[in-house]
């Protein structure tokens, strides 16, 4: 039975964990929303994985946890217990260890029910910043959000260059930039997250081809994580985008989907 529920508790953070690395930036209309989707995700991934370094806890359980009060707080400890199947003494270790952490917060005591009032819990957004990059053509739009997906400013960038490397010399600079500018409004820095057309792959963090320059499998993410020592992720526009509708959009309420953009080709992102 324990390995059972074990199971079934791994298999959540696995895909969550999965649908959070695919989901990194699109800016603007199709763009406010899926940034929104990029910056939060992004963001709680990368948070969640320094906390789970610092307090040895797995992370998939660590996932079901924080998921569940993100989508559904304020909620109880005992409505956690209840919805993860998790023992009630994990779930306080584990929300305790949050609330040390800054990641949630206790916001109020709900209705009694004959016995002690149990106290609400709620995820803390305000305290965690993430920057979100849309690499263009020939710019780029880099924006500040905390992890509400609320905008705290954006600012754009020429990007002329023609070479891998000296597009991400000038794109690192822009970035250190944004950050130096914004200084005063950043609390914690989390994430860094980049989408951009082309070929990427997402989980190792690589580039295989871009439209515009040539690109010899660029290591963007850890070339970004070396540079700002910050968590980072990189995911192709159309895809971050069917994501962000899917989430957030016209087909939230749909199982499956296609989302087709022309632009200056053709490119589809599905989800099954």
């Amino acid at each position: 039975m324990i390995e059972a529920v074990q199971n079934s508790v791994e298999h959540v953070g696995i895909a969550l964990d999965e649908a959070l690395r695919m989901a990194t930036l699109y800016p603007a209309r199709a763009i406010g929303v899926a940034q929104r989707l990029g910056t939060i995700e992004a963001g709680k991934v990368a948070n969640l994985t320094a906390f789970t370094r610092d307090y040895k806890i797995t992370t998939t359980f660590v996932n079901a946890v924080y998921r569940l009060i993100d989508q559904q707080g304020p909620i109880s400890r005992i409505q956690i217990a209840e919805l993860s199947q998790l023992a009630p003494a994990s779930v306080t270790k584990i929300t305790r260890q949050l609330l040390e952490r800054g990641l949630i917060k206790e916001v109020d005591q709900q209705a009694s029910t004959g016995g002690r009032r149990a106290i609400s819990i709620v995820s803390e957004t305000r305290q965690f910043h993430t920057v979100a990059v849309r690499l263009g053509r020939h710019d780029a739009t880099i924006t500040l959000y905390d992890m509400s997906g609320k905008s705290l400013g954006e600012e754009h960038y020429s990007l002329p260059e023609r070479t891998q490397e000296t597009l991400e010399e000038a794109l690192f600079n822009a970035i250190e930039q944004f950050i130096d500018h914004y200084q005063r409004k950043l609390r914690e820095l989390i994430a860094i997250a980049v989408i951009l057309p082309g070929l990427v792959a997402p989980a190792q963090g690589v580039v295989h081809y871009m439209p515009h320059i040539s690109v010899n499998n660029w290591t963007l993410v850890d070339n970004l994580q070396q540079r700002f020592n910050v968590t980072s992720f990189v995911g192709h526009d159309i895809r971050s985008l069917a994501l962000a509708e899917h989430y957030f959009g016209a087909t939230r309420d749909c199982e499956d989907s296609i989302l087709v953009r022309l632009h200056r080709g053709t490119g589809a992102g599905i989800i099954v």
